[in-house]
């Protein structure tokens, strides 16, 4: 007798949402705090925030504005760390000495004064109220599957739109936008697609311009840090040059990712 395959469980965005702010309080309680606990947390808040956006149109604007507000917040401590650390790696390889002293100086005394401030102790039990709010959320199964399509729809929305802000004019402000809806549009399909979904295609393209556009990030960070310091122009020369490829290759991928009016997009069952 040929077995069935177990179909796969609806998906649930709040119970996603629950998981990823439950994963980002535990990794915080990690003593003591270390960049790899950092990143998890990071990494989860953004997951977080990509399934709130999920759950969009079945929450009210207040508990929508409410939590995405307090998940924006929690992250806000632990990204002058993450880009300190990003910096230091980033000027392994160039012949800036002094300046690396000073950050990894810096680094140490951001991240002794999160610990010691208790700051990150605040961010935990910030996002342990969040959890609680969350659990009393009434929101039935088909309000919760109708939401997460409109959802997701809205998502590549908004990202496609910010593409076209950057074609009008690559700011880094406007480039580092279009990154945060790149990993929204990631983690959206991630969360609502299977493993086998002819969608992966689309999750990958994403994923990879999220990674593109982060790197673009990090060398506009490091290139403003050395400008501080009086780098010479060859230097900073070179990371305009990286920068203007990563743009390319991901204006590239963008349009692949964007072509299909938002509509179509969500009728696809590929992309």
């Amino acid at each position: 007798m040929t077995r069935r395959p177990t179909p796969r469980p609806a998906f649930d965005a709040r119970a996603a949402l629950r998981a990823e702010i439950a994963l980002a309080r535990d990794r915080l309680a990690v003593s003591p705090l270390n960049d790899e606990s950092i990143h998890a947390v990071r990494q989860a808040l953004k997951r977080a925030r990509a399934a709130l956006r999920l759950l969009r149109d079945a929450l009210s604007d207040a508990q929508y504005a409410r939590e995405n507000t307090c998940l924006r917040d929690a992250a806000r401590p632990l990204a002058k760390v993450r880009d300190a650390s990003v910096l230091l790696s980033l000027l392994a390889d160039l012949q800036a000495g002094p300046l690396r002293r000073r950050l990894l100086r810096s680094r140490l005394r951001l991240m002794s004064a999160l610990c010691a401030s208790g700051g990150a102790d605040e961010v935990r039990r910030e996002l342990e109220r969040s959890l609680q709010r969350t659990a009393r959320w009434r929101i039935g199964a088909d309000s919760r599957a109708a939401a997460s399509r409109t959802g997701l729809q809205r998502i590549y929305r908004k990202g496609r739109r910010q593409m076209q802000r950057v074609l009008e004019r690559p700011s880094t402000a406007a480039l580092h936008e279009w990154r945060k809806q790149a990993k929204y549009l990631a983690a959206g399909l991630a969360f609502l697609e299977g493993p086998a979904s002819r969608r992966t295609r689309s999750r990958k393209m994403a994923d990879e311009l999220a990674r593109r556009l982060g790197e673009d990030h990090d060398l506009a960070t490091l290139a403003l840090a050395l400008r501080r310091e009086g780098a010479g122009r060859a230097v900073l020369r070179e990371l305009e040059k990286e920068r203007a490829k990563l743009q390319k290759r991901g204006m590239k991928l963008g349009r692949r990712l964007y072509k299909r009016s938002p509509a179509r997009f969500r009728a696809a069952p590929s992309c």
